[in-house]
């Protein structure tokens, strides 16, 4: 028997434009002490279907059309919302896709985490403490009872990953809900973090529905695969038949979009449009005399027309130094020299003027763009300016 099935799902919702489906007669099951992975890009639907699981559709403007969603032997859909929060965070855990707007900024990690525990009567304070610390040293957490007394804004990336994924499991669920929990993170620690939801899925025994763009991210975990394109389910099937024999476009697409690691074409000699010459970006340390050296004497230059990578871990420097190209960041030495301009030298008016041909794309924008401002005051502000 499936431990979650869904049939027939359609959620759409109401705009000042009309109406818009954004998920049509979708159907999947999730198998005990499996995983399966639903696959798409972004507005594909599949974090919709996930979330009027849930309840955590707000409704209006969304409203769920047609469907069941059969878990435990209730209709998770038929629900009231006192019904569901006795589900919620209990048999039915979540992991978001950003930690740091799902957990609490002004809270300790350890109040945290046991929260849920106490919402649903689990523990006293007491045994829920020693669980929860029990959770982060399992989940790779070092020393984990001064983490407890930590706030989210202490750890990396992927250590609030991790304390995400020991929130979801300390009510001991019988499903995950893995929404794109690896999305933000750098490709070692993304390694890291896949492994461990397999390894605590196996440990546990218990389904996981995992949620990603990414095909390649799935590949060695996924015991099934749902591809979703425009809110439907276009293909489904064991990861093997997926990848050897996808019969619709779109997952052949999606395959090949995978990177083949072909080595690059030769680079054709051009000019030289921005270099960065002996860069260095210190940063003074509360903890020592010595300064954090974020870049130190790095050197390159991009070409007209080129596209440079520049590939690192999380704190190798890759994002100090693209915002010390744009002086966003004071340099401590070194030169920096955009189409013959010496960009160190310039003084403020001059270089708000050029960066008007410079521009950089942030990584969250969630984070970048003003939730007080429309997307046309949005855009329409550096033009003005």
């Amino acid at each position: 028997m499936s431990l979650l099935n869904v049939n027939d799902l359609s959620v759409s919702f109401v705009t000042r434009n009309g109406t818009t489906e954004a998920v049509k007669h979708v159907s999947f099951t999730v198998e005990p002490k499996s995983i399966t992975a639903i696959i798409g890009e972004s507005g594909s639907g599949k974090s919709v279907s996930c979330y009027a699981l849930l309840g955590l559709i707000p409704q209006p403007p969304g409203r769920i059309d047609s469907g069941t969603a059969e878990f435990n032997g209730q209709d998770l859909l038929a629900l009231s919302e006192q019904e569901l929060r006795g589900i919620r965070g209990s048999d039915i855990a979540m992991i978001f896709q950003d930690p740091m707007t799902c957990l609490n900024p002004y809270m300790r990690i350890g109040e945290q985490l046991i929260e849920p525990l106490l919402v649903h009567g689990v523990a006293d304070k007491e045994a829920a403490t020693r669980r929860a610390i029990e959770l982060l040293d399992e989940v790779g957490i070092q020393n984990p009872e001064a983490a407890m007394r930590a706030y989210p804004f202490e750890f990396s990336g992927g250590m609030r990953q991790r304390v995400m994924i020991a929130m979801a499991l300390i009510t001991e669920p019988k499903l995950l809900i893995a929404d794109e929990p690896t999305t933000a993170l750098d490709v070692t620690i993304q390694a890291q973090i896949l492994r461990l939801i397999k390894s605590l899925q196996e440990k546990r025994d218990i389904g996981v529905l995992f949620i990603s763009h990414d095909l390649a991210v799935v590949s060695d975990i996924a015991d099934h695969i749902v591809v979703m394109e425009k809110g439907l389910v276009v293909e489904q099937g064991a990861p093997a038949d997926i990848f050897t024999n996808a019969q619709h476009p779109y997952t052949q697409k999606l395959l090949a979009a995978i990177p083949s690691g072909a080595p690059p074409e030769p680079n054709n000699e051009r000019d030289t449009l921005i270099t960065a010459s002996n860069l260095k970006t210190y940063f003074t340390s509360e903890n020592s005399d010595e300064p954090v050296k974020a870049v130190d004497d790095v050197s390159l230059s991009i070409q007209r027309g080129e596209v440079l990578g520049l590939v690192g871990e999380s704190g190798s420097g890759k994002s100090t130094f693209g915002r010390s190209l744009l002086r966003l960041t004071p340099i401590t030495d070194g030169q920096i020299s955009f189409d013959g301009i010496d960009v160190g030298g310039l003084d403020r008016n001059n270089l708000k003027a050029l960066r008007r041909r410079m521009q950089m794309i942030f990584q969250d924008p969630y984070a970048s763009l003003n939730p007080r401002m429309t997307v046309y005051d949005t855009l329409a502000e550096p033009l003005l300016l």
